[in-house]
């Protein structure tokens, strides 16, 4: 007979030993069962949902087996083991300790739904992307597209004449290279809407005006004439701007920024108080300017030109030296503006232009006649700025007499003679007097004169001006600006040449074809052949 209540089907956990009984022994009375329950148990959720369970004791059946029953017993308790370190816990019913047992199912989401939450991310990070792509193309058309006009008598914001981009295209301030983009909006409203009253000079390249920015500070901003609008152009523009941007001497106009809006260009200028020397010279009623002041404006602008042509790298080409182009500060020490500006409007067209650039009666003959640029060219402009100052005329003058109008054609014969005579008040200013330096005057004509050379490898490099200029006798002695003489200004080739000129300069186009005409070639090859020898390496104007 079996032990009902102890068997290993009963108490899994404890393994029991079967030994026979001996015989006529007594049946043991086995010990109650006890269940304790064990400590609840935390669920992953946090919360025991296990219910404790109170100790209690099972009873034992109250039947005695009879003898015939202990006769032939099967199975009795084994003998007690070693000892345990921890008490027999029964466990609890099988129901129950599943049900605590069990892990609970992990949240964990199917890969098929993370592939298309990534893929609906992507569309639309795509989505996005494309978007903004259109909508810079989309304004970019749109910039090309518009067209505004300022009109010079145009005073007020609500004036019809004008017709602005908006103002988000470019207000406030963006570095470049260290120098700011100003937006269109804040120089419309620095020249108050660019009006008649702010205009402060008109050149080759645009217009110019007055300006104050919202800081107070007095700029001049240059409107330039319309350009190509493309970004292969707008990218040139930013380059060349970038170039002239470095460049910093005090006898040089600093560039502040720029503005681009469409194929328009505004460059913005630091503002030079007293005017240029063009106003000081030729202006209406006026006196002109003393001796000393224009040896110290001839040296000032030198300085700044032999900066540009010496100490730049690139090496700047002005391209458009002339007396209009020289400011003046309050103290009148000599400025000069506008360098640089050939090389980027060229640029910003698109194409090479085969128009001149410059200004009649400062135009030198090579350039003129070959359209290639040096910085000779520069020095032969400088020789005429000089004689603008010892004079007090025009390069150009049409009220002269026939014959006369041309500045360096009058004075380029009497310089010779004045300079070996020193009969100075020949070729000076009469406004001036007597009331100059006889010896600074004999120094201005000598340098005029060596600048003016017809042939261009002649002329001397602009550091010798100044040197020249600032009474330096060694640079008069290298036999490499030699002056103008006699047995030159005699030849058939050079008096023909200049003859060309002055009929060009004056615009007397119809006795021009007629001279050309009848004039051989060999006057414009020999002058070519002349100065093919001397090319130098300079930066190139795109024309």
């Amino acid at each position: 007979m079996l032990a009902p209540l102890h068997s290993p089907e009963s108490d899994p956990l404890s393994p029991v030993s079967v030994h026979p009984l001996p015989e006529n022994a007594p049946w043991p009375t086995p010990p109650p069962l006890v269940i304790r329950t064990p400590a609840p148990t935390r669920s992953l959720t946090g919360s025991a949902h296990a219910q404790p369970i109170s100790s209690h004791t099972l009873p034992r059946s109250s039947s005695t087996p009879t003898s015939s029953s202990r006769s032939k017993p099967r199975y009795a308790h084994a003998p007690p083991g070693p000892s345990r370190t921890q008490p027999h816990i029964a466990e609890p019913p099988h129901s129950r300790l599943s049900a605590i047992r069990a892990p609970l199912p992990q949240s964990s989401p199917p890969r098929a739904l993370l592939a298309i939450v990534g893929a609906i991310a992507a569309f639309l990070a795509l989505f996005c992307f494309l978007l903004i792509v259109w909508s810079l193309n989309n304004k970019r058309r749109n910039n090309k597209k518009k067209q505004f006009s300022v009109s010079p008598n145009a005073s007020k914001p609500g004036d019809s004449s004008h017709s602005f981009p908006p103002a988000t295209d470019n207000w406030g301030w963006r570095s470049m290279g260290g120098r700011a983009q100003f937006g269109y909006e804040e120089l419309a409203v620095a020249t108050n809407w660019f009006s008649r009253e702010n205009l402060i000079g008109e050149g080759g390249f645009g217009l110019v005006y007055k300006g104050t920015l919202v800081d107070g500070q007095v700029v001049a901003v240059k409107m330039l004439k319309p350009m190509e609008n493309s970004r292969q152009a707008e990218r040139q523009f930013q380059a060349e701007v970038e170039v002239i941007s470095r460049v910093h001497h005090r006898n040089l106009v600093a560039l502040l920024g720029y503005c681009i809006v469409g194929e328009q260009r505004l460059l913005v200028y630091e503002y030079v108080p007293n005017g240029t020397l063009h106003n000081h010279l030729h202006g209406m009623g006026g006196e002109g300017i003393k001796w000393v002041t224009r040896v110290k404006v001839a040296i000032g602008a030198a300085r700044g030109l032999a900066y540009l042509h010496e100490d730049c790298h690139p090496q700047i080409i002005h391209c458009d030296i002339k007396s209009s182009n020289i400011l003046l500060d309050c103290n009148f020490n000599a400025r000069v503006s506008d360098f640089g500006l050939a090389k980027l409007v060229s640029d910003s067209y698109g194409h090479v232009t085969t128009h001149l650039v410059g200004t009649f009666g400062y135009l030198a003959p090579d350039y003129a006649l070959t359209g290639k640029l040096t910085e000779k060219s520069d020095v032969y402009a400088f020789g005429v700025l000089l004689l603008e100052l010892l004079t007090g005329r025009k390069p150009i003058d049409t009220s002269r007499t026939p014959g006369n109008e041309s500045l360096v054609e009058w004075a380029r014969p009497l310089l010779d003679r004045v300079i070996s005579e020193r009969n100075f008040e020949v070729l000076a200013d009469p406004r001036l007097g007597s009331s100059f330096d006889r010896e600074e005057m004999l120094c201005v004509m000598e340098v005029a004169a060596a600048c003016l050379q017809l042939s261009a490898r002649r002329r001397p490099r602009m550091g010798q001006v100044v040197r020249m200029l600032e009474n330096d006798e060694s640079c008069f002695d290298h036999g490499e600006s030699d002056v103008v003489t006699s047995d030159r200004q005699d030849s058939v080739q050079n008096l023909a040449f200049a003859k060309i000129f002055q009929m060009m300069a004056v615009g007397d186009h119809q006795n021009l074809s007629q001279y050309t005409i009848g004039c051989s070639s060999q006057v414009y090859n020999s002058f070519n052949c002349q100065n093919s020898d001397d090319s130098p390496k300079l930066r190139s104007t795109g024309m």
